[in-house]
């Protein structure tokens, strides 16, 4: 199950990011874990991902059509989905 987490601010905090954001509930429970530094440096990165989920410093497995990139100055991996054109990104994985 998806855990709706709402529209964010874009990375530039001017307007509406791209994408809304999804949390799948292990996800959400792993982000629930970390402190609450680390999860104001997730939460930034996320900002940024809604904006541009193909971006720098996110890659894709074309096998199974994941996308990851790291928070925390590295120590949080984000496992993530989206679809070009459809306006959700799912946040399935947050490994640290």
């Amino acid at each position: 199950m998806v855990v709706a987490r709402g529209v964010s601010r874009g990375a530039a905090g001017l307007g509406l990011a791209r994408y809304a954001s999804g949390w799948a509930d292990v996800a959400l429970d792993q982000y629930l874990a970390l402190p609450a530094e680390e999860q104001a440096l997730v939460d930034a990165r996320l900002a940024e991902l809604l904006d541009e989920p193909n971006g720098p410093h996110s890659m894709c497995d074309p096998v199974t059509d994941h996308w990851t990139t790291t928070a925390a100055y590295g120590s949080v991996l984000m496992v993530y989905v989206f679809r070009v054109g459809l306006p959700r990104l799912v946040v399935l994985r947050l490994v640290y």
